[in-house]
């Protein structure tokens, strides 16, 4: 019964997501690759886990739309079109759930960088303990972080003009 009721509530949360505008492939434009940042669920003892990456269309973090969602069921790569050479936000959030919907502990990130064309970045929040995680964004192509790279737990990181 609790896994059923999971699923519904990650079928839900799926189907109620909208998605930001990708950038159009006719002018210069990343890809930002969004890798689920965690195998099982809370702690190998949980499969009640979401994990959520979101962006701001706005730029001031008052608003947020859903690139990627996981759950103990899905995983892989979902990539994203991001608009090159201008500020670019993600949050990233990964929540554990105990018995079915009660909520047992949350990581919270925000990231800003500004993408540079043709290149792909890997975005990922992984678990290190219980409630404790890491966001990392690597830009693929020079094996390292964006230099402009800002990344927040306490609050929006607001991106900086390129």
């Amino acid at each position: 019964m609790l896994r059923l009721r999971t699923t519904l509530l990650a079928l839900f949360l799926a189907a109620c997501a909208s998605g930001p505008q990708q950038a159009s492939t006719d002018a210069p434009f990343a890809t930002i690759e969004f890798e689920k940042g965690y195998s099982t669920g809370a702690n190998a003892t949980s499969r009640a886990t979401i994990q959520e990456y979101t962006t701001s269309p706005d730029g001031r973090c008052a608003t947020r739309e859903r690139i990627a969602a996981f759950t103990w069921v899905n995983g892989g790569i979902t990539q994203f079109r991001a608009a090159a050479a201008e500020p670019f936000l993600v949050y990233a959030n990964t929540t554990y759930y105990r018995d079915g919907m009660q909520v047992r502990g949350a990581c919270t990130a925000w990231a800003a960088f500004v993408p540079e064309a043709g290149h792909t970045y890997r975005v990922v929040q992984t678990e290190l303990s219980f409630g404790v995680c890491e966001l990392r964004v690597v830009d693929q192509q020079l094996a390292q972080p964006p230099r402009d790279l800002r990344i927040s737990n306490e609050g929006c990181p607001y991106p900086t003009s390129p």
